[in-house]
This record gives C-alpha cells, sequence and structure tokens, in this order.
C-alpha cells in the first residue's frame, strides 16, 4: 500500500486528478489543503504527552474508553508494560507481533514503510 501525505497544498484538485491518473498511491492523506475531494473522510491524530503521569494520562480518557480499559483489566487480566530502553531485539519482537495484528486485522500495512 502506498501512501502519499500532502501538507498546505495550494492546488490540492490537481494533484489529485494526477494522482488518478498515474495510479501511483493507494491512500492520499490532505492537512490543510484548499479543497474539499471527493471520498475524503475528516480524520483527528490523538496526540498523548507520554512524559505526563500515566494515572494523568488515564483521566483524560472519555469515560467510556477507561471504562472498557478497566473491564479488560478485571475479566481478561489485562498486563502492560512500559519499557524506555527499547534494543534491537524489543523491535524485532514488536514488528513480528505487529505483522500478527496486521494480518488478523487485514490491515494491508507494510512495516517496513512506516
Amino acid at each position: 500500500m502506498h501512501i502519499l501525505e500532502c501538507h498546505y497544498h495550494d492546488n490540492i484538485r490537481l494533484l489529485y486528478n494526477d494522482l488518478i491518473k498515474k495510479s501511483e498511491y493507494d491512500i492520499l492523506k490532505c492537512y490543510q489543503v484548499d479543497t474539499q475531494l471527493p471520498n475524503l473522510q475528516k480524520f483527528y491524530t490523538l496526540q498523548i504527552n507520554l512524559n505526563e503521569n500515566l494515572n494523568d494520562i488515564f483521566k483524560k480518557f472519555a469515560k467510556n474508553t477507561r471504562n472498557e480499559i478497566n473491564k479488560c483489566y478485571r475479566d481478561d487480566k489485562l498486563l502492560f508494560l512500559i519499557n524506555k530502553k527499547i534494543n534491537q531485539k524489543d523491535i524485532v519482537e514488536f514488528i513480528i507481533l505487529f505483522n500478527k495484528f496486521n494480518k488478523f486485522k487485514n490491515l494491508g500495512t507494510n512495516v517496513n514503510e512506516l
């Protein structure tokens, strides 16, 4: 899957039409563009300050989200680990786990392009 991210383009329609002809990209992500395009879906990027205390971060989640997380702790015995010293082995293990998740969810994401 090929994704083109476009920031602050002054003629997005021209770029969009050109990309449609070439078929080089599967997804066009637009940020702060001048025109509404066909099939454009608004999306928002959630930003979490990971330097904050874990409890403070948790308090900022929607009540429903907090309830879902608490349910996982209670019913599914969810565990988590914060590792501040990542090494190459950790990265390889994460990629293996991510690829399994990617395949299970049929996301079509190529981890090498991230």
